[in-house]
């Protein structure tokens, strides 16, 4: 049975998520087909999250259950999705039927355990018809490798899958099945659980080592974006943690950690969102980064019935990251001071020198605007 505690988070104590009611939709999951339809590939416009694009109906009109939704409001607005005008010459015709898949906005592993894994549980159903996405940017790119893997491991043949990149032309097929999404601003469904134990199943009996303590950091990544991060890192390998770096395992070896501990710890955001691999009863730590609530999150951490704590690890008079760019600056808090020794027993002896976290935080700002002005020039 899931469990948030909220002790050691001001943002969370005050949301009140203690109370949130079970996310679960006990209900059957549709299907709409779409005889003789389009798909229209991303087509950015300003006034929406991402852009335009989706499929469109015999009549031309768009068809709403193909939008795409950040799953962060109450509820289902669409950050992607609607009709645009084109030419109907350069209309291809296709004579086949095709799942849509939905639009991936980011080619990243998180993304893809929130965003645009929805709709493959039908992909498991109908295994033959190819799974077409509309993507963000006009580059077709490759899928990463852990996320091709994830698909495989599902029992999905990822050459099945076929992208459509901004300004590649509208495409009609003979029949398109949309299948609804299993995770919503509503909750998670039975075959998004299925989906992801799947993946789990097909992974055990790996021949690797097991940790009850595992740290996910960020410390080694190229363009890290968490200043301070390597003090906390350092306080929970001094308590037993293994640390490890996601993004140097295989996504076996990844869901092969997750699923064999008992305590996780990790830097919100993809780490955490990797909760959904976990046994009933793991204790997850998040160290929050930033003040905002991520909704998908408590809904990963209820899914997979997960103890989780929340601790702020952030200073409260951070600058607002829109304008200062995608950075945040964490440390041990006096927030994170009482949970560590509350739940260890310890004084954190080293308090964060937040001056000096500032400093490399503008310096980082300060390279960012010195590139952007020249490749202005």
């Amino acid at each position: 049975m899931y469990h948030f505690d909220v002790r050691y988070s001001k943002l969370y104590k005050k949301s009140n998520i203690k109370g949130i009611s079970p996310l679960f939709l006990d209900e059957k999951m549709d299907i709409l087909t779409v005889e003789g339809g389009v798909i229209l590939a991303n087509h950015p416009v300003n006034n929406k999250t991402y852009g335009l694009g989706g499929v469109l109906d015999v009549e031309g009109r768009f068809v709403k259950e193909s939008g795409f939704s950040l799953c962060m409001y109450d509820n289902e607005q669409l950050d992607w999705g609607g009709s645009y005008s084109y030419d109907e010459k350069q209309l291809l015709v296709k004579r086949e039927k095709v799942i849509f898949g939905g639009f991936i906005n980011n080619n990243e592993w998180g993304h893809f355990l929130v965003d645009w894994c929805t709709r493959l549980w039908y992909a498991l159903i109908d295994q033959e018809s190819k799974i077409v996405f509309c993507i963000r940017g006009n580059v077709k790119y490759e899928l990463l490798p852990n996320i091709e893997q994830l698909i495989q491991l599902s029992g999905i043949n990822t050459k099945r899958i076929e992208l459509i990149a901004e300004g590649e032309p509208p495409i009609k097929y003979d029949t398109i099945a949309i299948p609804q999404c299993s995770l919503t601003s509503r909750g998670y469904t039975k075959e998004y659980l299925d989906f992801f134990n799947r993946i789990v199943n097909n992974v055990s009996g790996l021949d690797c080592q097991t940790y009850e303590k595992i740290y996910f950091t960020r410390t080694q990544l190229e363009s890290s974006k968490e200043i301070g991060e390597s003090k906390l890192e350092r306080f929970f390998e001094k308590n037993g943690y293994k640390v490890l770096a996601p993004e140097k395992l295989s996504a076996v070896e990844q869901i092969h950690y997750i699923s064999n501990c008992k305590y996780m710890a990790c830097i919100e955001g993809s780490a955490a969102h990797n909760i959904i691999f976990g046994k009933e009863g793991t204790r997850l730590y998040i160290l929050e980064k930033w003040m905002t609530i991520n909704i998908r999150q408590l809904f990963l951490s209820q899914a997979s019935g997960s103890d989780t704590c929340f601790i702020m690890a952030y200073p409260t008079f951070l600058p607002f990251r829109e304008y200062f760019g995608e950075l945040f600056v964490v440390g041990t808090t006096k927030m994170f001071r009482k949970w560590a020794k509350e739940n260890y027993g310890q004084k954190v002896e080293c308090k964060t020198n937040w001056l000096r976290q500032y400093i490399q935080y503008f310096d980082r700002i300060m390279q960012k605007i010195a590139y952007k002005l020249i490749n202005l020039v």
